[in-house]
């Protein structure tokens, strides 16, 4: 499972790191195996967020790298991919089941 704050904001003209094809690098997701979109939320502050799995992003020609921090174990790197790739990937976005 992969959330990712907010896809919209990957088309806008939002400063993301790019590689030399032109693809994401360094973009913000978190990710755990056997972890509930519940829990991957719980540091999220946004309505809305975007849901999909390690699998779905590798056969588009992405990663998922670990990236954690003391603050959230949870932490990856999303690389590989083109903004509109993963806009696809994470849409339509759900509510962040930890917001009321």
């Amino acid at each position: 499972m992969v959330v990712l704050v907010s896809p919209q904001d990957l088309q806008r003209d939002q400063v993301y790191n790019y590689d030399s094809q032109g693809k994401l690098s360094g973009v913000s997701v978190n990710s755990a195996l056997s972890q509930s979109v519940k829990e991957l939320t719980k540091s999220i502050p946004n309505k809305q967020v975007g849901v999909t799995t390690v699998g779905e992003v590798r056969k588009t020609g992405g990663d998922i790298l670990p990236s954690g921090t003391l603050n959230n174990q949870y932490h990856c790197i999303l690389c590989g991919i083109t903004p509109q790739q993963a806009e696809e990937l994470f849409t339509p976005t759900i509510r962040n089941p930890n917001l009321k």
